[in-house]
């Protein structure tokens, strides 16, 4: 009698407290801006130029199905204090999300181009990126998150032997139906 009653209490539970459809991003255009902190991890060893300084982003994405999208990212990093140095990025990405309720976790990698700056040279290379982040869907149309990323440009760059930087950033985005 007692497991009769238990089991109509579990069934009434999980009535009131079923799970919603994971459709993170299934069918969906997102436009994100990212702002946090930039560091220089690898370069030339006598660069002389700051290695910390803030990152920021902005993403046009377009999501293919419930775990894989596409976006274009342009990104942008500067080191201080003087001389600045600043590299920016227009990145290809293809992201896989693990399609969850409310927080997805998110990673992607990407490749595109950068563009260089300190003490008035620029430089032109190619560019690589990997990210991970953690998208938490506070509606149906925006979701917040940390996103960690590392950008590689392996061939040249402003110091001649390439350099990779690591940003960290609090990401807000807006999603809506593309259909």
């Amino acid at each position: 009698m007692q497991s009769r009653s238990l089991l109509a209490l579990a069934l009434a539970l999980a009535a009131l407290f079923r799970a919603g459809e994971a459709r993170a991003y299934e069918d969906q255009v997102e436009i994100a801006g990212a702002f946090g902190y930039a560091g220089r991890l690898a370069g030339a060893d006598d660069f002389q130029g700051p290695d910390h300084g803030f990152g920021f982003s902005g993403t046009l994405g377009f999501g293919l199905n419930d775990a894989w999208s596409l976006r274009a990212t342009g990104l942008g990093q500067v080191f201080v204090p003087e001389p600045r140095f600043r590299r920016s990025a227009l990145l290809f990405e293809t992201t896989y999300a693990l399609d969850v309720l409310r927080v997805v976790p998110v990673l992607g990698v990407g490749v595109g181009a950068a563009l260089e700056g300190h003490r008035g040279v620029r430089e032109f290379a190619p560019a690589f990126s990997a990210f991970v982040g953690l998208d938490v869907l506070v509606t149906r149309a925006f979701l917040l998150g940390p996103e960690l990323r590392l950008l590689a440009v392996p061939f040249g760059g402003i110091d001649g032997s390439g350099g990779i930087s690591l940003s960290a950033s609090l990401r807000l985005a807006y999603l809506w139906d593309r259909f």
